[in-house]
């Protein structure tokens, strides 16, 4: 290996049973590089990133950083200047911004949280002069939107002295401008000497970033190459297999609403609640995905949770089939057959720690009821498993032991089985690769193409383009478009996300005075 080699990966193997996650891995990480990670999900890209952080150890094979081999373990991970922001962010949600950030304990008697304080707000300013993290150094975690708490897991790892970062899916959760300066900040790191592993499935960060791309592709090194000595399409082979370039058929879902008449599903009208969104109406409509984006702070999930009973209107009503509804939380909800799946499916939407099995079937009460004897249950896992694609080592297998995209799948296969009516998913591809994200898609249409209303939040300008029906846009509390998705240009899209574009001073759904 060349002498700026920071981090070497030579031959790495690991095996769960007779399954290969990784076969033979090799690769190279150079000082003041960032190297993009890439695969399908099960491809081995978590399994790899789990053996550098020395929480799993390889079954052959070594590890170096620096020339020097790694011995594995946590504590040695770390000290050799590795550190790690996995997707999940595995951030402490009781303890405050401070905690989190610079309140680990140290080995002295006494713990400073003044101390703290100090050294959470160095680290932010190095993440992000004036960041507005700085106000809630005091805050617990929980109470925090998922895009701070992303900056909160970075802040933390640069309080150590770190010379290799691991970002896992960095940017899943970030608005447009949060991604433009993590993408700036993560090069002004790599051009200080720091080495950045950016594991990630959104092409046009990891175009704008990397200086080099590494494909897994079933456990095995697909590809490694330059950028420049790579198109899209081969990238694409590279992931997915000969073919995986070609586009999927999907349905003229503009004819397919002309010719039915679409029922009111769910209504709310002159919906407000204090300092997050104000006077907005809008109707959710049998067969229609309507896709609601909007930048960070917008309002759009608060008003997304409000739907739910996550948060209370001040004022304004829901209504479905035109009756007033008041819904206490999500399990109010969903016994009238709204249901809401969560942007953060390891905190809010599954059972990390049990089976496959168990978090398919779980979703309701009544179904749970239904599936009184294990047969029925296994079953009915088996079916979902199949349906979706899911892949597992059975459904015995623990939920945490799967990749990000299919514990995903697990998700959106457990209510599709619990037969809602109403569908409100936040951010329902985030942190999965692009054949799963085609696979979410096609089960959204199929959910709509089979009577049910869909509300999909998505931060994603090209998702929502791709997906819509309708497209619904936030604006600093307000509703500033709400139009069909084939009279919606990407430049009004993107206007109306960042300036609000043409505000109107009432934005009403469509078909109403």
């Amino acid at each position: 290996m060349p002498s700026s080699s920071l981090l070497e990966i030579n031959s790495i193997s690991k095996y769960y049973g007779g399954t290969a996650a990784l076969r033979d891995v090799s690769a190279s990480l150079q000082v003041g590089e960032i190297l993009a990670l890439m695969g399908h999900n099960g491809a081995g890209k978590s399994t790899l990133v789990k053996i550098l952080a020395g929480s799993t150890r390889q079954d052959s094979g070594e590890i170096k950083v620096a020339g020097k081999t790694l011995p594995g373990g946590v504590r040695e991970a770390r000290a050799a200047g590795i550190a790690v922001i996995y997707q999940d962010l595995s951030l402490f949600p009781k303890l405050t911004v401070a905690e989190n950030i610079a309140g680990e304990p140290t080995g002295r008697r006494s713990y400073s949280l003044r101390a703290a304080k100090r050294a959470a707000a160095a680290s932010l300013e190095r993440v992000e002069v004036n960041s507005p993290l700085l106000a809630c150094l005091d805050r617990n975690v929980e109470d925090l939107p998922l895009a701070m708490r992303q900056r909160i897991a970075i802040a933390r790892a640069l309080t150590y002295d770190s010379r290799i970062l691991i970002l896992d899916e960095p940017t899943a959760a970030l608005s447009l401008a949060d991604t433009d300066h993590l993408l700036t900040y993560l090069r002004k790191l790599a051009s200080g000497g720091v080495g950045v592993l950016f594991v990630s499935h959104r092409l046009s960060d990891v175009e704008r970033i990397a200086d080099r791309y590494l494909v897994l592709r079933d456990g095995a090194v697909a590809l490694a190459a330059a950028p420049a000595e790579v198109s899209r399409n081969a990238l694409a082979r590279a992931m997915f297999g000969e073919g995986a370039e070609k586009d999927v058929a999907k349905p003229d879902r503009a004819g397919l609403l002309r010719k039915n008449a679409l029922e009111d599903a769910l209504t709310v009208r002159h919906a407000t609640r204090s300092g997050e969104f104000k006077n907005i109406s809008v109707t959710l409509r049998a067969r229609e995905i309507a896709v609601l984006t909007g930048l960070t702070g917008s309002g759009r999930t608060e008003f997304a949770e409000s739907l739910v009973g996550l948060r209370r209107f001040d004022s304004g009503e829901s209504r479905i089939a035109g009756k007033p509804v008041s819904f206490s939380g999500p399990r109010s909800a969903m016994r009238q057959g709204v249901v809401y799946v969560p942007e953060d499916r390891l905190r809010s939407g599954l059972f990390r720690r049990r089976s496959t099995a168990e978090n398919l079937v779980g979703a309701t009460e009544h179904l749970r009821a239904q599936l009184g004897f294990l047969g029925k249950q296994t079953i009915r896992a088996a079916a979902g498993i199949s349906d979706f694609a899911i892949r597992c080592q059975g459904q015995d297998s623990a939920l945490e032991t799967l990749s990000g995209g299919n514990q995903q799948k697990v998700l959106l296969a457990r209510w599709q089985m619990a037969g809602a009516r109403v569908l409100i998913l936040d951010e329902p591809t985030a942190g999965v690769d692009v054949s799963a994200k085609a696979e979410i898609h096609a089960r959204l249409r199929e959910w709509a193409a089979a009577g049910a209303a869909l509300l999909v939040i998505s931060s994603e300008t090209d998702e929502v383009l791709e997906v819509a029906d309708r497209i619904l846009v936030f604006h600093a509390g307000n509703l500033v478009m709400d139009g069909l998705r084939a009279e919606i240009d990407r430049e009004q899209l993107m206007a109306a996300m960042l300036h609000g574009g043409a505000l109107r001073e009432q934005a009403q759904p469509r078909g109403e005075a």
